[in-house]
């Protein structure tokens, strides 16, 4: 496929058709698509290991798995890897990122995040160096405590008991601390405060529990208290 702008330029596209269509090439050129004009290209990888059966046609479960970026008037890449605990959900356990480089791909990313989860629920991401320092860590934590709301539409007892997130540990790089921000949550899993160093914010909730209609801030040292409130249409967002 190729969208030609009214400059002159254009830029291609190839599709793979494996239950779904694909994106696998994105190309842009100065002038005519042909390989003396080509100023930067993407090419994008898929697993399509996992074939459907009797359910579908093709493959399921398809991920992305690599994302490699070349200027071709300076002959520099840079790339993009996803590692998946799980394909099936699609739950990326790694990413590794690579700045520009000439040549073949560098061993060691120049950054890499981690992902650790619980069933469905991120339990940890922690971010790493080419060398193996680490950048950031922030650690989720769950728990089962949460209001109890009353006559939500479409709200059920699915998710009774949670887990609903209760807190999130960031780590200061300065002093290897972690700040603890807190959180309660009503059993919709609507966050109604959070708790962090500066003090407790508030928020409040129309009668759909899904639309924010006010926040309240820390009380600074001066006494005045900050909030705000908001209006939201239904129909729009």
């Amino acid at each position: 496929m190729t969208f030609h702008q009214p400059s002159g330029d254009e830029t291609t596209y190839t599709l793979t058709l494996n239950n779904g269509a694909w994106n696998t090439n994105t190309s842009a050129y100065q002038g005519t698509a042909s390989p003396s004009n080509l100023l930067q290209s993407s090419v994008i990888t898929y697993d399509f290991s996992r074939a459907c059966g009797a359910t579908c046609t093709g493959s399921q479960f398809i991920t992305k798995t690599n994302i490699t970026n070349t200027l071709a008037d300076v002959g520099v890449q840079s790339a993009i890897q996803y590692g998946y605990g799980d394909p099936t959900i699609g739950r990326v356990s790694s990413v590794k990122r690579w700045d520009w480089y000439s040549g073949s791909l560098p061993s060691a990313p120049t950054i890499e995040s981690d992902y650790q989860y619980t069933g469905f629920d991120l339990t940890q991401a922690r971010t790493i160096d080419s060398a193996g320092n680490q950048l950031s860590l922030t650690k989720y934590n769950y728990g089962t405590s949460a209001s109890a709301t009353s006559g939500l539409p479409n709200h059920g007892p699915v998710n009774a008991g949670g887990p609903y997130l209760s807190s999130v540990d960031r780590w200061v790089n300065t002093d290897g601390s972690l700040l603890t921000t807190s959180f309660a949550s009503d059993d919709a899993g609507t966050i109604l405060s959070s708790t962090d160093p500066n003090g407790k914010t508030t928020f409040g909730y129309d009668a759909s529990d899904a639309y924010r209609t006010s926040t309240s801030l820390p009380t600074p040292s001066s006494g005045v208290a900050l909030s705000t409130s908001q209006g939201v249409d239904g129909s729009t967002g």
